[in-house]
This record gives C-alpha cells, structure tokens and sequence, in this order.
C-alpha cells in the first residue's frame, strides 16, 4: 500500500481542467461535505474533477444544505429571505447557491456518475424530526452517494 499524500486544490479552478491535479493513485473514496454551495463555478466541474481522482467503481459522497428545507420554508412564508448573502469576506463568501436533492442527482449523473443512494438527511437537532419524518423532503440537509462507472 502506497502513501498519499493530502492533494491542495482550490476547488474554485475546476472549471480549468488544465490545472485539475494530476495524481498517480486512483481512490476508492471521495468525500465533499458541505462544500458545493459555497462554490461560485458550476458543481459539475468538482463533481467531474473529483470524478477524476476516482477508481472505476469508485464512489464520491456529496453532502450539502437542502435548499427546500421546511425552516427555509417558514422563512420565506414570513417574508425573510432564508439565504444569506454573498459576504464581504472573498476567502469565505458564504453560500453562492444551495441545490435540492434533485437537483444535486442530475449534476452527479450529467457528469456521467450513477446513482448509488440519495436521500434527505436529519442533520438539525431533535426539535424539528416529526415533521421531518413525516416529510422527508423538508429536512436540513442531503446525502447522495455517486459511483464512477467501469469503462
């Protein structure tokens, strides 16, 4: 078994496959947790880039915020816009767009990725999980698990 090493990438330059990091090693596993949304390139490029990096059979876990979550719902009902706005901070910009599992799905599969398991998450605390289980559209957050097809 070969060490790896951590590989630096701004994820921010994976619409510039020229400067996509170039690895020897192929993964079994890649992980982007909550990430995506923060991102101002189109998703399709990480997701293609990391995509990548990955063995044939190999998955890539995505996770992100739910954009339909029900607490962005009553925001909205109330008349409060429930996203926040881009900050002043260029290293740290906050949330540029949040996706709903359909639409994190297609991305995944538009990059020629499967489908493995996708499904709405319970990341918020115990107060909010009977509507959540009764809707499961309307939790907080989303899990998709993609595999890289063989050739």
């Amino acid at each position: 078994m070969s060490r790896v090493g951590h590989i630096v990438f701004d994820l921010n330059l994976s619409d510039q496959c020229s400067k996509w990091p170039e690895h020897s090693n192929r993964f079994d596993l890649a992980v982007i947790c909550e990430t995506i949304e923060h991102l101002p390139t189109a998703p399709e490029f990480t997701l293609l880039m990391l995509s990548s990096l990955l063995k044939p059979g190999g998955i890539l876990l995505v996770t992100a915020p739910n954009a339909a979550a029900l607490s962005k719902r009553i925001k909205m009902l109330l008349g409060y816009n429930p996203f926040e706005r881009i900050r002043f901070y260029l290293q740290n910009p906050g949330h540029f767009r949040e996706y709903t599992l359909s639409e994190l799905k297609g991305m995944g599969q538009t990059c020629g990725l499967d489908v493995v398991a996708a499904y709405h998450a319970n990341f918020s605390g115990p107060g909010k999980r009977i509507v959540h289980n009764l809707i499961p559209s309307m939790r907080d957050g989303l899990v998709v698990l993609f595999r890289k097809p063989a050739p």
